[in-house]
């Protein structure tokens, strides 16, 4: 069989096997189609106090979920001359 048709067919495997899986997790959690597309594209997410936060970015680490994270807040003080200090 050529290369490019051996291809193609593990490209439609992995694509039917991908639906399967999202609805599965849409099912098992009642998500709406919406709600399923924010699930399995949102990028991790890290909210709670810092002993919460590190404990998730380990368990990931420890997954080889990821090797590394920019972390970022989701609220940045603009035109304050002054840092919070707490």
């Amino acid at each position: 069989m050529p290369r490019a048709s051996r291809r193609a067919r593990r490209d439609a495997s992995d694509k039917l096997r991908t639906a399967a899986e999202w609805r599965a997790l849409a099912e098992a959690k009642n998500l709406s189609i919406r709600e399923l597309m924010i699930e399995v594209t949102s990028p991790a997410s890290f909210v709670g106090r810092p002993d919460q936060v590190a404990t998730k970015i380990v368990e990931a680490v420890d997954q080889e979920v990821a090797d590394g994270f920019i972390l970022v807040p989701h609220v940045t003080l603009a035109g304050s001359t002054n840092s919070p200090t707490r």
